[in-house]
């Protein structure tokens, strides 16, 4: 009784670890799209980010376009970063190269709109971005 009694414990630990385990690897729980961060694909990013920008700075359709286009621009500009990185142990020149698209594309998005929907952007985008934005500034 007592060999049943410590192979059912060892059998449940067993199950116990291994489940531990199995719901630990990447992608379980982490959205449709699975892989740690990544919920959607970069074009349905592209897609929310400009329709929440179309509602919020009331777009017209030529500023939507233009709009669109710079973040899949935007889009491949990170991808060759991240490639010209990969290789590297640079993660502040990484971070600081981030940082700088960053302030391009934003740039670029403003010369698409008017002076009242420069200033709308600036606070979606800080609101969007959130209190950790303030800290990763050049220089900071």
């Amino acid at each position: 009784m007592k060999n049943i009694l410590k192979f059912s414990g060892i059998i449940t630990a067993l199950m116990l670890v291994t489940s531990i385990a199995v719901s630990a690897q990447p992608g379980q729980g982490r959205g449709p799209h699975g892989g740690h961060g990544h919920w959607r694909s970069d074009s349905c990013r592209v897609q929310l980010m400009v329709d929440d920008l179309a509602k919020e700075l009331s777009l017209s359709d030529k500023q939507r376009k233009e709009i669109e286009e710079i973040h899949y621009a935007h889009i491949s500009e990170v991808q060759k970063l991240h490639k010209e990185y990969e290789s590297k142990n640079d993660c502040v020149g990484e971070r600081n190269a981030h940082i700088q698209l960053k302030e391009k594309m934003d740039a670029e998005v403003k010369k698409v709109l008017d002076k009242e929907q420069q200033t709308l952007y600036d606070e979606f985008m800080k609101e969007r971005r959130g209190p950790h934005d303030k800290h990763c500034g050049p220089g900071k």
